[in-house]
């Protein structure tokens, strides 16, 4: 049953992922209810997968079908209103049992949580810009400010922060890693948990209560490698959520030829190594199953990539550990100093490019002999830069990338669509892994067609773009 809903909403360059735990049911009565109210509804879909698409395109309310819903991030202030606004097209409102989390205190990150707590206005034309303005019962972040933290970010947190006291809330971090936080169970009795394994440069040893500072707080800490970073569980489907941690991006990480950072870093691209300490206590979290032949210690189903697909995170040796069947990325249109996401990152997921059609076993130090099959089915972005120059002077370089598997999907969906029971992990199935996409962009002068187009063979009516099914047998 597709009931647990993983929405990467595009905002462009920044970062909003909404999960929705969701009555299937309820959505069967309202589609009931909408058709025997309005007689000229196309006929209602044979298959429950087909539920939620058939709603959206035919308008029908989606109001009271969720269970329990979290905003992870909501991008930048000025797609705030388009977040608050995807978040009403998906029957959020004020009677939802409805959470955020700030995973770290960037701008392309909380941003836009002011429009979602209140409404965005259009001061030239007189108008709001949304309908709904949202009051979650839990606004959860990283953790408290830092006194060394820079000007900037002390001035984003304080606006965060005052949005927060303005709904009369209190912001409450992430630390305890002994704790799942449950986002309710499916029609089956079957837990959404979600599980942090780092929060503020602190990061999980065993993946309960053992933590230990993966960063000097004292110099300069870096916002990136604060971000609280999930894991994702529902039966055996995991899905990983990184924020915008860092990794090594050179050979030490697992990253040859010419899949391995080369850029000219400047200070605000230095980022401390928090990926190489989860690969290590990956495995300690997810742990092999010797009821099931095929299982793979710390592996996930689904990867958000770290940091907008930057080149010095997503790390070989992290996707390695997780072996991914399918990997997303939220980045913007236009180019940026970052130029994310990298021709590195698409390299490493890849089946289909020279350096990456295996992963190198961890201690490796040359492309010889690899071990472990990339297992990557499929990535898909929100929208990507364009072609342009990183860095400044004469350290700049023209930068190209090409997407030989990957689509850009604009707000992309992903759903396990398989049953997932307690009973399920006894047997060697597989779980389908669903993802599609709006093909909405977040600016009025990229046409649509500027979105990957799809082949008409995985062209369905409901969906605009897609759907693609992943079959993911590692578990």
């Amino acid at each position: 049953m597709p009931e647990l809903e993983i929405h990467s909403i595009n905002v462009s360059q920044g970062d909003s992922t909404l999960i929705i735990n969701r009555d299937i049911n309820k959505l069967e009565q309202n589609i009931d209810k909408a058709i025997k109210a309005k007689k000229t509804l196309g006929l209602k879909p044979i298959n429950p997968v087909d539920f939620l698409p058939f709603a959206i395109s035919e308008k029908i309310d989606l109001k009271n079908t969720i269970r329990m819903a979290m905003l992870i991030d909501a991008g930048d202030d000025i797609y705030g209103g388009d977040v608050a606004n995807y978040l009403e097209q998906q029957g959020v409102d004020n009677t939802t049992e409805f959470y955020t989390l700030a995973t770290h205190y960037h701008a392309d990150h909380v941003g836009g949580f002011y429009a979602v707590f209140y409404k965005n206005y259009d001061v030239k034309k007189q108008l709001d810009l949304q309908t709904v303005n949202l009051a979650p019962k839990v606004a959860y972040d990283c953790g408290d400010l830092l006194k060394w933290d820079d000007t900037l970010t002390k001035t984003i947190y304080k606006a965060y922060i005052a949005d927060l006291k303005r709904r009369g809330l209190t912001d409450s971090g992430i630390f305890d890693f002994s704790k799942k936080y449950n986002l309710g169970q499916d029609s089956n009795g079957e837990w959404i948990c979600l599980q942090a394994i780092a929060s503020n440069g602190t990061v999980s040893v065993d993946g309960q209560k053992k933590k230990k500072q993966a960063i000097d707080p004292k110099k300069s800490p870096d916002q990136n490698a604060r971000s609280v970073t999930l894991i994702l569980t529902y039966g055996e489907f995991r899905c990983f959520l990184g924020g915008d941690i860092g990794g090594k991006g050179e050979e030490s990480g697992g990253n040859f030829g010419a899949n391995k950072d080369t850029r000219v870093k400047a200070f605000y691209s230095s980022h401390p190594d928090i990926e190489t300490h989860i690969t290590k206590v990956l495995p300690k979290v997810i742990v092999k199953d010797p009821a099931r032949a095929r299982t793979a210690p710390g592996h996930i189903c689904l990867h958000s990539a770290n940091h907008h697909g930057s080149a010095s995170s997503n790390d070989v040796f992290l996707i390695e550990q997780m072996q991914p069947k399918v990997v997303f990325c939220s980045a913007g249109i236009k180019a940026s100093f970052h130029c994310h996401p990298t021709q590195e990152f698409f390299q490493r997921v890849d089946k289909n490019v020279k350096y990456s059609p295996s992963w190198q076993a961890p201690g490796n130090t040359t492309t010889s002999n690899p071990t472990i099959p990339n297992t990557v089915d499929g990535y898909y972005i929100t929208e990507m830069a364009q072609d342009g120059r990183y860095g400044k002077g004469k350290a700049a370089k023209q930068y190209k990338r090409t997407l030989p598997q990957g689509k850009i999907l604009g707000d992309i969906i992903m759903r396990p669509i398989s049953q997932v029971t307690p009973n399920h992990m006894l047997f060697s199935g597989s779980i389908d892994i669903q993802v599609y996409g709006t093909g909405i962009t977040t600016d009025s002068t990229m046409s649509p067609i500027s979105l990957r187009p799809m082949e008409p063979a995985t062209q369905a009516p409901l969906y605009p773009i897609g759907p693609f099914i992943h079959s993911c047998d590692k578990h």
